[in-house]
Parts: structure tokens; sequence; C-alpha cells
């Protein structure tokens, strides 16, 4: 089953309301402010009408992946090829953690 999405509108709204701490106490935003660019105009209903009718409907419903296709934009715009090397910086760095 796939997962549950957040609407476009709410994933904005999450954004702002959890990037703006990050933002006043770290100022970590400023130097990813390129790449988290290209989240905020992200719409997923595209992926998700491809993927919906490829998932069953019964069972575990799957999750997360709409942080994954994030995942995969904000990867190549910092220059990440590597999985196991993304996801270290992900653990070290909380504001990119959050826009995933």
């Amino acid at each position: 089953m796939l997962g549950i999405w957040r609407s476009h509108v709410e994933y904005r709204l999450f954004l702002i309301n959890n990037v703006l701490p990050f933002y006043i106490r770290y100022r970590t935003v400023e130097f990813y402010f390129r790449a988290l660019t290209k989240l905020y105009p992200l719409k997923l209903v595209i992926p998700k009408a491809l993927l919906k009718p490829r998932f069953s409907t019964t069972g575990k419903s799957s999750n997360q992946q709409p942080e994954m296709f994030r995942s995969f934009i904000l990867m190549p715009e910092l220059y990440y090829n590597s999985i196991s090397k993304w996801i270290s910086l992900l653990e070290a760095t909380p504001v990119l953690c959050v826009v995933v």
C-alpha cells in the first residue's frame, strides 16, 4: 500500500515552520539556501500518481516515499552521488533532515 503523503500546501507550511528555528539559531539554512529552494516549489503529485497503481491495496503500507524523492532531488544539488555519504551528511546536518 502506498503510505500517506502530505499535500504540497502542508509540506510548505511544515517547511516554513520547521526551518525558521534553524535559520534563527544556526544560520545553516543560508549555506543550503540554493539547494533548499529546489524543494519549496516541488510538487510530488505526479510521482504519487505514477506510483499508486503499482502498489498493492493490502498489506503494510510503505512509508517515506516523498522524503526519498526530496532526498534524490537534493543529492545532486549538493554534489552527492553516494547514498551512504548522503546519509552521513543527513545525520550531521539537522536542517537537511527536517526539509527532506
